[in-house]
């Protein structure tokens, strides 16, 4: 079973509690953080490497509200969630491209009923690769969020997800054109093609993943790579 994860942001303690107790009930989704200050959730979740599937935020909250806070993080979560007692803002929602407007009070039955709606949209609309495996033709479906960094080596490739490690006979110069309306891949050498979503760390052009490995930007992909800095991973 896939896992969701999951951000909530509310100033309402007795509606975090709830949202809490609900996703714990519910086994497809994960919790992360919640908070209960909508500015310290505008922090917090700047920092976070790659996307939340899920964020749960009010929209009535002092100093920055759920409105405004989601604004200033879009690219940090896949679906937007707005749990509100006033339905007005729906519209303005919607803007945001807010998968479905959650209106307080509500139950389990009808929180239920609405994530499960949004994770068969989302598990129909996720990107996604076909890689051929072996010489029996076995295809795996391999989803692009999933992929850390693809390396190459002769005429296979190595792709390394979250789960597992792929070896398709692939050139790692067929997968890099085959990604190439997916924004968040890069090739910063002759052997490595790199996800935003899953760097931890860069200094200078050498590159640290979210799964332990160190990469480094060759001379011929500096540019390219400064490029996607400041236009990919900063604005993240």
């Amino acid at each position: 079973m896939n896992t969701f994860t999951c951000i909530i942001v509310d100033d309402d303690h007795y509606s975090t509690e709830q949202l809490k107790e609900y996703i714990s009930d519910t086994p497809a989704l994960k919790l992360l953080y919640c908070f209960n200050d909508s500015v310290e959730a505008l922090t917090e979740i700047k920092k976070i490497n790659g996307q939340v599937d899920f964020l749960f935020t009010d929209i009535e909250m002092p100093k920055l509200n759920g409105l405004e806070l989601s604004k200033q993080i879009l690219s940090k979560f896949k679906n937007l969630i707005l749990v509100s007692a006033h339905v007005k803002y729906a519209p303005e929602g919607y803007s945001l491209e807010a998968k479905q407007f959650l209106t307080k009070p509500f139950d389990f039955k009808k929180f239920s009923k609405l994530v499960h709606s949004v994770i068969q949209r989302f598990i129909i609309d996720k990107p996604f690769i076909m890689m051929k495996l072996g010489a029996k033709n076995d295809m795996a479906k391999i989803y692009t969020d999933e992929i850390i960094f693809i390396e190459g080596a002769s005429n296979y490739i190595q792709i390394h997800t979250i789960a597992r490690t792929y070896v398709p006979y692939y050139k790692i110069s067929v997968i890099d054109e085959d990604l190439k309306d997916h924004p968040y891949f890069l090739r910063i050498n002759k052997s490595n093609i790199i996800s935003a979503n899953h760097i931890k760390s860069v200094s200078s052009y050498k590159i640290l993943m979210s799964n332990g490995k160190e990469l480094n930007v060759s001379s011929a992909y500096k540019q390219k790579f400064d490029w996607f800095v400041k236009n990919v991973i900063f604005k993240k």
